[in-house]
This record gives structure tokens, C-alpha cells and sequence, in this order.
């Protein structure tokens, strides 16, 4: 690294390795959508019959977590946890966020508690006409 030539290439080279690296925000929301929203009807043809690896469009396959081929030689998918993904997909549009803070609104909670009735969102109150 003492020689400059050498550690120039060597920073040329770390750049590149980053740069092919780097997932952005677009793609990985894209892949939680994949994950999320999987149909696993997309698994099989018209026959019910499972596809296989290279038969699956590239959502379906996008979803698929492991292959197996069992002694008979048929084919088993295990798809990521949708549950899992759908519940990161919330938490990343901020549905939690949202739904917390108007669960714990201290100022909410007081108007309630002192008109004897629930407070709206925009601060009215709900059902009084």
C-alpha cells in the first residue's frame, strides 16, 4: 500500500465492489412487495401440477425460500414468511407509527376524558352531530 499506483487501484477497485453492493430504497421495497403480497397459486399450472424452478415468474420466484426434491424426485417449495414480510411492509409505510400515535395521544386522551367522549382524529368529537 506504500506504493501509490498499487493503493490507487486498490480504491478503485473497493469503489467498484461498493457500488455493485448497494441496494436501494426502490428495490428493496420492491422485493418486500414480492414477499408480501406472494400468491402461491403461481406455484402450479393449470393442471395443479407444481411448476418447476424455472417455470415460476419472477414474483412467484422471487418468494420461494428453499427447494427440496424429495426420494420420489417431486419437487417442494418453502416460500418466506409472508406474515413476516407484510408486517415489515407496514412497519416501512409507517402503519404502526401511525396507529400508535393515535393510540397514545396524551392530548387526545385528556379531551377525551374531559368531554366523556371520543376524539376524532382531526381533534372533534365522534357521533355528537
Amino acid at each position: 500500500m506504500s506504493n501509490s499506483n498499487v493503493a490507487t487501484r486498490v480504491a478503485t477497485l473497493q469503489k467498484a465492489a461498493a457500488d455493485e453492493v448497494v441496494v436501494d430504497r426502490n428495490r428493496l421495497l420492491r422485493e418486500m412487495l414480492r414477499l408480501a403480497l406472494a400468491d402461491p397459486r403461481g406455484l402450479v399450472d393449470a393442471k395443479g401440477d407444481l411448476k418447476n424452478l424455472g417455470e415460476l415468474d419472477d414474483d412467484i420466484a422471487a418468494a420461494v425460500a428453499s427447494v427440496e426434491v424429495d426420494k420420489d424426485g417431486k419437487l417442494k417449495y418453502r416460500l418466506w414468511d409472508k406474515g413476516a414480510a407484510q408486517e415489515k411492509l407496514a412497519k416501512f409505510l409507517g402503519l404502526y407509527r401511525e396507529d400508535n400515535r393515535q393510540q397514545s395521544d396524551p392530548l387526545r386522551a385528556l379531551a377525551s376524558a374531559i368531554l366523556g367522549r371520543t376524539v376524532g382524529p382531526d381533534g372533534l368529537a365522534l357521533g355528537d352531530g
